[in-house]
Formats: structure tokens, sequence, C-alpha cells
């Protein structure tokens, strides 16, 4: 580094520490058991060091997603007389508390230890803005962040106005802006927005990128440039000094730095995704500059939201105000968009139900890039490559390991399966909140040794990690983003010439059924059991993948999907 650039460096840092360090004080203030979870995930951790204290090992159960242990912990803690308190116990209590309260573990807790701030969390829990507030002074801080969060969800409320700006595009020029992205953020989310950009970059545009406010240094990476290259893609991190509490302050700045943005770059057209957060924002800059603007609704994320509840909470979280509220922000925002990408016909169908007009709606679904066609590994070859047993018939996935997924299922499955004297082996390869309770779910079925827990793994070995196996198994959970939604792994399978076995829900049958695929009952692991038997007994199942699957999922690249965005920017007078 040159001395010149010394002083640059050395600003950078310390206003990620002070924003890292400010957003992670709110977090940790706001809720203590969250915050612990949140950087646990970030961090991929997921059990924390051994501690005699019960109110820590209760945290570590939390964090390690084992709900009895939970219990158990927090009953030993509070016991039948609980402790005065002493300025440390009384921290202790805290946590206890906030550990209590993500649990939904109420009855628990001492009544004089039970605050209106923890009533008002439960009712977060479960969606009710309203409930929260009315437990809360309307002057506090948390008041005030719960209502910017409604706000924010409401539709018909809006950003300040500012002044227009007149921009004269230069060129075909587009802007995303994103939630997160490579390389600071490893998803599906982020590899589809790579992909895209890079597929667009391709069909002839110049294209540009931003993230949220705060982002990457609000996940911990501190020290990263304003502008950073991530392949072919220069991407603008918006990085403010301070980072607002409120929701709403946080979008007008969000909006106020991407119009200045706008003001520099000239684009023809701006591209963001759900959820409604980069919508509101992005509409604003709309706006003030008279450009047109594109919404890609990657899925449905009140419904996102409904699947990560707590089991206690789920039934009140589906009718709940919170819920209402970002579907119906949602669509406001794609009533309101230019045009409108969504990523399957289940969605599109779905959004013409909510009055979105079918002209503005185009189809562009998951897709692969065509190099994963040059690879021709076979299971036998790609497990000997990660150092695996070469015997035995090996089922699994490469994904985000979350509840929704249903690996539970395929863990009982291939119980079944060795049961009826199959050598059928597991691999689950990923991160998640799901992992500890599926790790501990295998020991007790008797499988340790057998199925295979490698997390996180780089691009090129998760690719090897797919192609070490004989079926390609997604079994989803019959939940309404289960439903909707439609995942990349089936069509990275296909192109890996991988069969694939999935659980029988419209947005899977889209993308399993047309190149062969099986579907079993959602949720029934005799049901998947039997689909994943007949796929192995079939000795043709594998040639039929490598002829129609890739076949089907040749007609599914990002090359091709990029003439789809071409098409709907020159609808908007962009080309």
């Amino acid at each position: 580094m040159t001395a010149s650039r010394m002083p640059e460096r050395l600003g950078s840092m310390v206003r990620d520490l002070w924003l890292a360090g400010s957003t992670g004080a709110r977090l940790l203030h706001d809720d203590a058991a969250h915050a612990a979870v949140q950087v646990a995930r970030r961090v991929g951790v997921t059990h924390l060091p051994h501690h005699g204290n019960a109110a820590w090992q209760a945290l570590m159960a939390h964090i390690s997603d084992r709900p009895d242990a939970v219990r158990t912990q927090l009953e030993g803690w509070w016991g039948p007389s609980p402790i005065p308190g002493t300025r440390m116990r009384r921290a202790w209590d805290a946590l206890a508390v906030s550990v209590a309260v993500n649990r939904g573990l109420v009855e628990l807790i001492p009544t004089d230890l039970l605050t209106n701030r923890d009533r008002a969390r439960l009712r977060l829990q479960v969606g009710d803005f309203g409930g929260a507030l009315a437990e809360l002074d309307p002057a506090s801080p948390l008041a005030q962040r719960i209502r910017s969060e409604r706000d924010a969800m409401t539709p018909g409320v809006r950003l300040p106005q500012r002044p227009p700006l007149h921009v004269r595009a230069a060129g075909r020029r587009v802007l995303f802006v994103l939630t997160n992205s490579l390389p600071h953020t490893q998803s599906g989310y982020t590899r589809r927005s790579q992909a895209v950009m890079q597929a667009v970059q391709q069909a002839g545009w110049e294209v540009q990128a931003a993230t949220r406010l705060g982002y990457p240094t609000t996940i911990g990476r501190l020290g990263g440039p304003h502008l950073e290259q991530v392949g072919t893609v220069p991407v603008h991190r918006l990085l403010p000094w301070h980072q607002p509490a409120s929701l709403m302050q946080r979008l007008t700045l969000q909006a106020d730095l991407l119009t200045d943005l706008v003001g520099e770059f000239r684009p023809r057209v701006l591209h963001t995704t759900t959820d409604h957060t980069n919508g509101v924002a992005v509409r604003e800059v709309a706006e003030r500059t008279g450009l047109p603007w594109v919404y890609e609704m990657r899925g449905q994320l009140e419904y996102t939201w409904l699947a990560s509840r707590p089991d206690w909470a789920r039934h009140e979280a589906e009718t709940s105000e919170r819920l209402r509220l970002q579907r119906d922000r949602e669509t406001e925002l794609a009533m309101s968009a230019d045009a409108v990408v969504v990523l399957s016909e289940v969605q599109r169908a779905d959004l013409l139900k909510r009055g979105v007009p079918e002209d503005h709606i185009t189809v562009v679904p998951n897709a692969v890039d065509e190099s994963l066609f040059n690879r021709d590994a076979t299971p036998t070859q790609a497990r000997a490559q990660l150092g695996l047993p070469r015997e035995g018939e090996w089922v699994g996935s490469v994904s985000s390991v979350v509840g929704y997924e249903g690996f539970d299922v395929l863990l009982r499955a291939v119980h079944l399966l060795r049961a009826g004297g199959r050598d059928v082996r597991c691999a689950i390869v990923g991160h998640g909140v799901a992992l500890p309770s599926l790790q501990s779910l295998a020991h007790d079925l008797g499988l340790d040794g057998v199925c295979q827990f490698p997390g996180r793994q780089d691009r090129a070995r998760a690719l090897t990690w797919v192609e070490a196996l004989d079926v390609v198994a997604v079994p989803r959970l019959d939940t309404p983003v289960c439903r909707m939604v439609t995942p990349l792994k089936p069509v990275e399978a296909w192109a890996l010439a991988r069969p694939v076995v999935g659980s029988d829900l419209p947005a899977l049958a889209e993308v399993v059924s047309p190149a062969g695929g099986s579907l079993a009952r959602a949720g029934d692991p005799l049901s998947l059991a039997e689909h994943l038997s007949a796929v192995l007994d079939d000795s043709d199942a594998l040639q039929r993948a490598r002829l129609l699957g890739r076949s089907w999922a040749a007609e599914r690249t990002w090359r091709r999907a990029a003439s789809r965005y071409d098409r709907v920017y020159a609808t908007l007078g962009a080309d």
C-alpha cells in the first residue's frame, strides 16, 4: 500500500468498525439470543464452548437448535426457587429470558423477570406489530424501530420525496440493486445474481451493481472498498459512517445514495430483486430520475419468513399482520414496476391472481452455466476425488440446510432403506440452522459413518459432491414457500446428469417432471424411500438423466436467460 493510500484505508477501517460495532450493539440490546444465533451463522459455528452455567448452556442449545435441551437447561437455571439477583445474576437472567422468549417458553420465566419489552418480542415472533407496540412506551427506541419496519411493509407509505434528477442515459447500461452478493455471501440468491449480471453483460449491456446500505460491513466483513470487482461486474458498496436505527430512514439514505450513483453511471434501466425493501428504495429512485425499473421476484419472502417461525409461533403467524402487510406490499410493488420477472409459471399464475397485468410478467427460470455440460465424472470417480468410500449407493443434496428443505425426511428414508438391507449412504452438503438437529437425528437413527455432513463447500467442490451422488434428493416440505418457489439444485443436477427425486409440490414438479424425475409425497419418509429405491434399481436411470435431463437443462442456460432480460429491457424503451 502506498503512503498516499494509508489515510484512506485507515478511514475505511474506522468507518467499518464504527458501523459494525453500532449495528451489533443494537442487535445485542434488542435480542441477545437472536444476535448470538446471527453471529454463529455468519462464522459457521453450531456449538459453543462448554460452560457449567445453565443459562449459557441454554444459549448453546438454542444456537445448535436442540429445543429439548433448551427447556432442560432453563428449568435447571431458575428451578423451583430462583436465586436472588446480584448484578451478575441479573445479567445471566436477562440472557436466559432472551433464550426463553425466542423459544416461546414463557411459562418458565419467573413473573418478576418478564418485562413489557419481552412481551413485545413475543408478539413480534408471530408477526403482531400492533400487539408488540401496545406493550411498549411509544417513545422508546424499540417502538420506533417496530413502527418503521411496519411502515416499510405498509402499502401506500412512501419515502420522503426529493427533487427530480434529469438523467441522460449513456449507452446500453443497467444498474442492479441487490440485497447481498458474492464473495461475501454464498447462496442461491447471490449465485443467480452474479450469473444473471454476467450473462446480461455478454448480451451487450454495461452492468454495474449496488448492494444494500451497510453491506457487507454489517455482516462483519471489514475494510472493504466502496467499489469492488466481483467477477466481471463492478459492485458498489453503500457504506455510510452511520446506519440509522429506523428502517425507513435507512431506505431513505439508500435511495439518496443510489440516486447519486445513477447520476454518475447514467443507466437506461434499474433492476432490483425482492424483498420489498429493495423495491421501496428503487421505486423512489426511478420516480426521481424518470428511469424504468424492473422488479425481479425471486420468491415470496412473506412465506420464507413464515417457514422460519418456530413451531409454537407458526399457526398464529399464518394469519398475522406482518404476513398480510408484506404480501400486500410486494403486490403493490409488482403493480408499480415497469416490468416484473419471476422464476416459475407457478409464481406467474399467483401474480396474475393478484392483479398484476399479464404483459408485465416475464418468467426467467433458474439456469446453469454451460460449463457444467463439460463435466462427465461418474459417481464412483467423483467419490474417489472426495475421498469417500466407493461402495454403497449415495443419495443426498447440496443446499442451504434449513428446516423446510426436509432433510430430516431424507434421513428417515435412508434409515428405512438400510433397515431393508440396502447399503444406502447419504450426503447433506451445506450449512444452515437445521444442521445440528440433523446431525443429532442421524446419530439417533444409527447413521453415524454412513451420512456425511461436510458443511459449506466452495463452488467447484460443491459440484463434485453433486457428481458423487447416484440420486439427488430434493425432499422439500409442503409449505407455502416450497409450493411456490423453484430451487436451483434440480437444474444443476440435470446438467450434471444425475437423476432427481423431489417432493410432489407445484414448484418442484415444474423442474423435476419434464426431465423425467420422480416425485414422492412431501413429508413422507416411506414414500421417499420407495421412490429412491425405484430409481436406484433402474439401471437406465443414469443414462436417461444424461440424455433427457441434460437435454432439458441445456434449454435453461444463463445465455438463453440473457435474451429474455434483453427483451424485457427493450419493451421498456431501454434498448
